[in-house]
């Protein structure tokens, strides 16, 4: 991603000034897909924009036009992986640190919610990444920064509950919809490269403590095998079991509440425990 300075000088000494082809077709195009798709389209061609007219960057500004594109046609294009980048080895932990908070990030966001401030903290991100691989504006690279830093802790202080399955009473078996959910999540945490899955097993507040705790966990041992089975390493799976001591709907003993028969699936930025 170095970018061609000789390419940059000869854009900015153009007569007809600089343009970029990607920036145009995104410019004109009509974003579809998810809000979230939507706003990243957004978000990208701002992006570029700055990149192409006061940054005199071409090449990075085709670059991020083209993510944008991606996203206006209704794909949800990742986070920049810090390995693609040229950037010196001192900002190599710090780079990839935040992409994997801004991954748990994205990964735990409701399918609906906060679109704008997902596609905000993930090109603030992108920003900061390729400032950092030129090295020269010190005040850009902190301004994208601060960005970055701001937006992803916004969407980590959100009360959105966690991506929940639910189960029947006294069960333990995952229904059809469970499964997909499953599958679904999965590839959401693999795409984005999520280090860490927590899964917590819940039980409403019939049957006695030490039955409640044993069928917790056996949900959440089978969540761990539907996740395993779709794809995400075992390495990056944990499996903890909380019978019905953290209900979500609060009852009194004895009390069926489907909403407290159900696996918590938290994406994590940390690689261990």
């Amino acid at each position: 991603m170095r970018i061609h300075f000789a390419a940059a000088l000869l854009c900015a000494g153009a007569l007809a000034g600089c343009s970029s082809t990607p920036l145009t077709q995104l410019q004109e195009s009509t974003p579809k897909g998810t809000a979230v798709s939507q706003a990243l389209a957004g978000a990208y061609a701002d992006f570029a924009k700055v990149e192409v007219t006061e940054m005199v960057d071409l090449k990075d500004g085709d670059y991020f036009a083209r993510k944008g594109l991606d996203a206006a046609r209704g794909g949800e294009p990742v986070p920049e992986v810090v390995a693609d980048w040229d950037v010196e080895e001192k900002a190599v932990v710090s780079l990839q640190s935040a992409r994997n908070r801004l991954a748990a990030a994205l990964a735990n966001r409701p399918d609906k919610a906060a679109p704008s401030l997902a596609a905000k903290a993930q090109v603030g991100f992108d920003c900061w990444i390729e400032q950092q691989e030129e090295g020269f504006q010190p005040g850009d690279i902190e301004n994208c920064r601060k960005v970055f830093v701001s937006s992803v802790s916004d969407l980590e202080q959100r009360d959105d509950y966690p991506h929940s399955v639910f189960f029947e009473l006294d069960a333990d078996g995952l229904s059809q919809s469970a499964r997909q959910r499953i599958e679904k999540l999965a590839a959401r945490a693999m795409r984005l490269g999520v280090p860490r899955i927590t899964i917590v097993g819940h039980a409403d507040s019939t049957g006695n403590e030490d039955h409640n705790l044993a069928l917790s966990l056996r949900r959440a041992d089978v969540v761990e095998q539907a996740l395993v089975a779709a794809g995400v390493p075992s390495d990056r799976v944990g499996v903890a079991a909380v019978g019905e001591n953290r209900l979500r709907v609060m009852t009194g003993d004895g009390v069926a509440e489907p909403q407290n028969r159900r696996v918590e699936l938290l994406f994590q930025p940390v690689v261990g425990w």
